[in-house]
Formats: C-alpha cells, structure tokens, sequence
C-alpha cells in the first residue's frame, strides 16, 4: 500500500485499488447460503421444510466505509409483519406452523443507509394428521362410526322393544294355556257327583250320555289349551259344551 493506493499480484496480474474510489454510496446485503439442519441447500428456489426442521439464513451486508456498524433488520409474514432489529448475520426459524411464509431481510447503516431488501420463500409441510386428505378421510370416519352407533342404538332398541313384547306375548300366552287347561274344580265336582247320582239311581242309559259329554269336554280341554290361536266357533262349541 503507497498512499492511498493498494497493490495486489493476482493470478490475472496486477490490481491497482484506490482507497477513495471505493466508499459506495449504498449498501448492499447478499444471501450467503441456507441451512436446514445443518445441512446446507444447494437452490433457495423452492424450500419445504417437515416436522420440527430447522432453517437458517445467513447473510451478508456489504459497507466497505464501516463494514462493523452494519445493522439488520427482518420480518416473516404473515406471522412477524413488524420488523426485528439484530446484529447477527443469521435468522434461524422453527416450530412455525404448517403453511407458506416470506421472510424479508434488510440491512442499514449508522448514517441511515439502507440496503435492498433481498426475500426468502419458504413451506412448512403439515404433519400427517394436519393434511387435508386426513381431515376429510377422519371426518367421513367419524360420520360413518356415528351412522353405525345410530344402526347400533335403532337395532338394540328394536331388539329389546321385540323380546320385551315376545315376553309379554309368552306370558299372556301362559296365562291362557293356563286358564284352558285347568276346569272349574267345582264344576268337576258337581259333575262327578251327577254321574253318581245317576248310577244311583239306575239310569245307565243317562249316566253313560253324561260321560261321553263330560269326557268329550276335558278331551277338547286339553286339545285348545295346546294352541296359541283357535278359531271364533271352536270357542263358541266349547262354551256351549
């Protein structure tokens, strides 16, 4: 360096720099390179990140009058839409919810100089269960599973409501096979105490009549108490009888 010039030997030869051609009159910010986990991306065209990744942004502003009293700033919308101040020359984003971000970084100077404004854009992937595909298959699920509860609940309370009236149907059924199948035990009485009377009294003839009748009655007793339905005349003949 000799005065206010510096020599450089290069491999293309000698560069002549002069210190008063070189203060900008701007400053310029670059991105430098991206990082997720650690492991850094070849393209920023299109980045997607999945579950729980780190991203990071490393950047550069570019003010060769006092390169140490560059400032940055940056926002992420739609989340932070105000803007951060920091000195470092990094942004590392994670936990961010499912979704589309733009990240907006710029850099200033203590004389209030700004720098371009350079944009990344970047996608968080939804976990499985937060997909769309998932939300509709789990929403038909559970219309279904309450389609079936509801089949469940009309069919169970059908089946209780038909052993409920089959029970009921049983004991009236019961109570008739009963009340068929047994005879007055006085009427009984009174009637085997005809038959003796006429035997008593020498009336065969009458005596065996009575018999048949009275056998023909218990015959028919016994046949009626066995069926659930008898016809309208059956019923009729044996009042009569």
């Amino acid at each position: 360096a000799i005065n206010d010039t510096a020599y450089l030997a290069t491999n293309d030869g000698l560069v002549m720099i002069d210190e008063n051609a070189i203060i900008p009159k701007n400053i310029l910010l670059n991105i430098d390179y991206l990082t997720i986990d650690n492991k850094q991306l070849l393209s920023t065209q299109k980045i997607e990140l999945f579950d729980h990744q780190h991203l990071i942004i490393h950047f550069t502003g570019i003010e060769l009058s006092a390169p140490e009293k560059i400032t940055y700033q940056y926002k992420i919308s739609p989340n932070l839409n105000e803007w951060t101040t920091t000195s470092q020359r990094s942004i590392d984003i994670n936990n961010f919810a499912p979704g589309k971000y733009e990240v907006f970084i710029r850099a200033f100077t203590v004389n209030n100089t700004w720098s371009n404004i350079q944009t990344i854009i970047f996608t968080i992937q939804p976990k499985w269960w937060q997909t769309i595909a998932f939300k509709i298959i789990a929403g038909l699920l559970f219309i279904l599973l309450n389609i079936l509860i509801f089949k469940w609940l009309k069919k169970y309370i059908r089946i209780k409501a038909e052993k409920k009236s089959a029970l009921k149907h049983r004991m009236v059924l019961s109570e008739l096979e009963a009340l068929r199948s047994q005879m007055n035990p006085h009427f009984i009485f009174n009637s085997m105490n005809v038959m003796q009377d006429l035997i008593m009294q020498n009336q065969p003839l009458e005596a065996t009549q009575f018999v048949s009748k009275f056998s023909k009655l218990i015959r028919n007793t016994l046949q009626l108490s066995k069926r659930n339905w008898i016809y309208l005349n059956e019923e009729i003949e044996f009042l009569e009888q």
